[in-house]
């Protein structure tokens, strides 16, 4: 049963008890006792009337701010898939020799890269990204790297993550994921 339904309910209890008071007062059989045991059904009446509107008003408050914050969410997530990691890795003899790997901003805000690693190798030491994250502005081609890869690694799984900030969220992305979310 909803609120909406149990409001409508207590009002009419309460109109039909407003009713008959009004027609014991003008019928004169009124006592003390009736008019006092009436004004208590119409004050209990309405302070569950006032519960109930209350407890309607705030669900709907809540479920608004909670589908705004969903929407905000899912804005953020939409806008981080626009953010394009790739990576293609080229082989001699049929050993992995290098591999390049781009970052394409295609979003309409200003995408900072805080950092790329290929497998356990962090690309920040080599002079790219200096101190501070490299920033990729709207709808650019954005950042192009190319690695060898260590003979020592070879055998291992290596991929590549991108470490990036948009819209003030901050997120990781390999080329075979979804972003993911880092923090709140």
């Amino acid at each position: 049963m909803s609120v909406r339904n149990l409001l409508v309910g207590v009002v009419a209890v309460f109109i039909f008890i407003l009713g008959a008071m009004v027609g014991w007062m003008v019928d004169g059989n009124m006592t003390a006792a009736w008019v006092s045991a009436g004004g208590t059904w119409v004050g209990a009446l309405g302070t569950i009337a006032a519960i109930l509107w209350a407890i309607r008003t705030f669900s709907h408050e809540v479920s608004t701010d909670a589908a705004a914050e969903q929407k905000r969410r899912g804005d953020e997530e939409e806008l981080a898939k626009r953010v394009v990691v790739g990576e293609s890795k080229a082989k001699s003899a049929g050993v992995e020799t290098t591999v390049s790997i781009s970052v394409d901003n295609l979003t309409d805000k200003l995408v900072e890269v805080e950092s790329v690693r290929f497998g356990h190798a962090a690309m920040t030491n080599q002079g790219w990204f200096e101190s501070k994250s490299l920033a990729l502005q709207s709808n650019s081609q954005g950042w192009r790297g190319k690695f060898n890869i260590d003979p020592q690694a070879r055998d291992a799984h290596l991929g590549t993550v991108v470490t990036y900030s948009v819209g003030g969220v901050r997120w990781q992305r390999s080329p075979e994921q979804a972003p993911i979310r880092q923090g709140t």
